[in-house]
């Protein structure tokens, strides 16, 4: 007899699937029955919280899905927080989530980790989630998880399945349906954006999030054919690179950015929510972009969010961006020349009180190979890196910008680290938020994993601190004991140094790639 667990486990290898990352429990035993004798990878974290975000850094360092396995109740509750950052961006995680048994759902009757409405939760914070009910819907269930990875707006599914379906004979094949392509633009709607770029002087592109896989250099050819200079988001940052003449990086934070886009005749945003967080404009400020829009979403729905266009398609930014080099001419529009009085407006304008941590970026930019993957956690040394750190490639600063889930940075490293051992991987965490997720060094410990990570050390929530000065309220909450991270890092079994000066981070970064198994590297601020 094949059960639903062994088919489960057949059907995510097949669909290309080789990392699992969970925490076993009794809801889950006949699901590791079938993981045992399958080829699936399985990584302990030290917390479900953990387990989702590991699987959140692998797609973004792969562009391969990883998978979940949580336990009922506080399995998935305790992985929601990660579930929901990746669905905010847009990352494609499988979670696999075991309930009680079928004839007890719902009952209240007091079961071990019960919820009243589980799937209800799961359905608010992923893109796809069904409750499993016959084992025979497995293989339609999977191709609709990996369509929504594959051909539209990637969003994490979840499959809840109750503990006795786990053990339940399955009679289909493991056989994986075919999936979907994404869509390419419709030629009319290309015919039109053509025609609005050749009529516009002032053209400028905003890459977002959603082009990150575009790695082929078509951003930095369109942005050559059109003369146009380029912002990105932070999730876009590196789509074209900080050195080209064209590029302004990832300043949408700062003002005089901003005044840039408001001053362009023509906006074309690819692959961009445009939304508050790329943003973080002042109170009263109203963001204009250009006299005109054009949106380019692979989502039909956020073609009609936050800001409208004048022309709105719906295509894969790839292939979009294949379709306008296809399309429009080439131009001479003094993009370099824009480009470089804004790129001088902006650092006119950058805030004096961030110039140690610019000089800070600028070593470890300094010491980190020019692919390597950086995650970021929610630190003020990260706030100023979305903007301040330059990137030649795209897919190497990973900033948790929409949802801000505080604890993401060394998790979503050893996550990225395992979809790409051969690769650069280092972690930039504050204080606190390193204490959210410190526990899942270990993991990094057991899999030998070189990376660097660089421990913000400011003693305290300072950036809530100084918002808090700035209203005029006193301060409550945020000040609090520090433990001794190198003594933490140590009984963990990891490397554990303080950086005394930025040569000195910069030697400390150097030596923690080559050395196996990960080094806290403690910056005193």
């Amino acid at each position: 007899m094949t059960t639903t667990g062994e088919t489960l486990a057949a059907l995510i290898e097949s669909h290309g699937i080789d990392t699992i990352f969970g925490i076993p429990g009794v809801h889950t035993v006949e699901l590791y029955r079938a993981l045992a004798a399958s080829g699936l990878r399985h990584v302990t974290p030290r917390h479900e919280q953990g387990a989702g975000l590991m699987a959140y850094g692998y797609w973004l360092a792969s562009g391969r899905p990883a998978a979940c396995a949580l336990i009922t109740g506080p399995g998935l509750t305790n992985a929601a927080t990660a579930i929901a950052q990746a669905y905010s961006d847009s990352v494609a995680m499988l979670v696999v989530a075991g309930s009680n048994k079928t004839a007890e759902l719902g009952l209240g009757g007091g079961r071990l980790h019960e919820l009243p409405n589980q799937i209800a939760l799961e359905r608010e914070i992923a893109g796809e989630a069904h409750l499993l009910l016959d084992p025979n819907n497995l293989p339609e269930i999977m191709a609709r998880a990996f369509a929504m990875f594959q051909a539209a707006r990637p969003r994490p599914a979840v499959i809840e399945i109750p503990r006795d379906i786990f053990a339940q004979e399955c009679t289909v094949s493991p056989q994986p349906w075919s999936t979907p392509v994404p869509p390419s633009p419709d030629p009319t709607a290309i015919a039109r954006a053509t025609e609005m770029l050749t009529q516009a002087e002032r053209p400028v592109l905003l890459f977002g999030g959603g082009a990150r896989f575009v790695a082929d250099g078509s951003p930095t050819r369109l942005a050559e054919r059109l003369d146009a200079p380029v912002i990105m988001s932070i999730a876009g940052k590196g789509l074209v690179p900080s050195s080209h003449p064209l590029s302004l990086g990832a300043p949408l934070t700062q003002a005089p950015a901003r005044a840039f886009l408001a001053e362009a005749d023509l906006v074309v945003a690819i692959g961009s929510e445009l939304s508050e967080t790329d943003f973080w404009p002042s109170k009263d400020e109203v963001i204009r972009l250009g006299d005109r829009l054009i949106r380019i979403d692979i989502e039909a729905a956020q073609l009609a969010r936050s800001r409208r266009p004048d022309l709105a398609i719906v295509a894969d930014a790839g292939a979009a961006i294949a379709a306008l080099l296809n399309a429009v001419p080439q131009a001479s529009r003094k993009g370099a020349e824009r480009a470089d009085a804004a790129r001088r407006a902006i650092n006119a304008g950058l805030d004096p009180q961030e110039a140690p941590r610019r000089e800070a970026l600028a070593a470890i930019r300094r010491a980190a190979p020019v692919d390597c993957f950086v995650s970021v956690d929610s630190t003020q040394i990260a706030y100023t890196g979305d903007y301040a750190f330059p990137c030649e490639l795209p897919g190497c600063w990973h900033f948790p910008s929409g949802y801000g889930t505080l604890g993401t940075g060394l998790p979503t490293a050893v996550g990225a680290k395992l979809a790409r051992p051969e690769r650069p991987v280092m972690a930039i965490a504050g204080d606190g938020g390193l204490l959210f997720t410190l526990e899942e060094l270990i993991v990094a410990v057991e899999h030998r994993l070189s990376i660097p990570i660089v421990l913000w050390n400011n003693r305290g929530y300072r950036e809530i601190a100084e918002a808090m000065d700035g209203a005029g309220v006193q301060r409550v909450g945020v000040d609090f004991m520090i433990p001794d991270f190198q003594k933490l890092a140590e009984g963990y079994g990891a490397t554990a140094t303080v950086a005394p000066d930025l040569a000195g981070l910069e030697t400390e970064i150097v030596e923690a790639f080559e050395r196996p198994g990960p080094t806290l590297i403690e910056v005193s601020v």
